[in-house]
């Protein structure tokens, strides 16, 4: 059961991280001397809050 649940739960976390982390992003917008050059997309801190938040829920629903 603990090999059950373990292999769930990286499952399910990976995937629920994942998806927050793509759906909050924003631009990193390169500064040059003549102007600036939008960059990659990249996670905001929004997105790590909500991961960490979800982390916390899950953790407690497991505590109980």
């Amino acid at each position: 059961m603990n090999t059950l649940y373990r292999t769930t739960g990286g499952v399910v976390g990976a995937t629920i991280a994942g998806a927050l982390l793509a759906e909050y992003v924003s631009p990193l917008v390169i500064q040059t001397p003549r102007d600036s050059i939008p960059g990659p997309f990249l996670p905001n801190a929004t997105a790590l809050n909500y991961v960490f938040l979800a982390a916390l829920g899950i953790s407690l629903v497991g505590c109980l």
